[in-house]
């Protein structure tokens, strides 16, 4: 059964499941419905949505809090994967890698320089020039 609408008894449901210190179980007894009741609603569209809100509304004041937490932990415990989330969700580091440099980063040699000397050597040559 699909719920339409959340009442005070599901409220109260999300309330203590956003706690964490009380089993399913526990969660129905302390609002008066079977313990199943509980599983059921966390099945349920509505009720997701509703908890994943008030989950967004909890945490929402202290992400800065968590993000400097996180920074810390990159730098202290040398975690550079940790350190790559944080500034991937600070929009500072992408998947993307353009490269405009000229010289290759394996070789270090500069191909289009290379391209343009062959090219002028090339019209010397046409040209029945000789100053090489």
């Amino acid at each position: 059964m699909t719920l339409r609408r959340l009442d005070d008894k599901h409220y109260q449901a999300i309330a203590l499941l956003l706690e964490g210190r009380k089993t399913q179980r526990e969660i129905a007894e302390d609002i008066g419905v079977h313990y199943n009741t509980i599983t059921n609603w966390q099945r349920d569209e509505l009720f997701q949505r509703e908890l994943k809100k008030s989950v967004v509304s909890r945490t929402h004041n202290r992400l800065g809090e968590l993000v400097d937490s996180m920074m810390e932990h990159a730098i202290q415990d040398g975690n550079a994967a940790l350190a790559k989330l944080v500034l991937t969700m600070n929009d500072m580091l992408t998947e993307r890698v353009n490269v405009d440099a000229k010289v290759d980063a394996n070789t270090g040699v500069d191909y289009d320089a290379i391209d343009s000397e062959i090219e002028a050597f090339a019209k010397r040559i046409e040209g029945g020039t000789d100053n090489v």
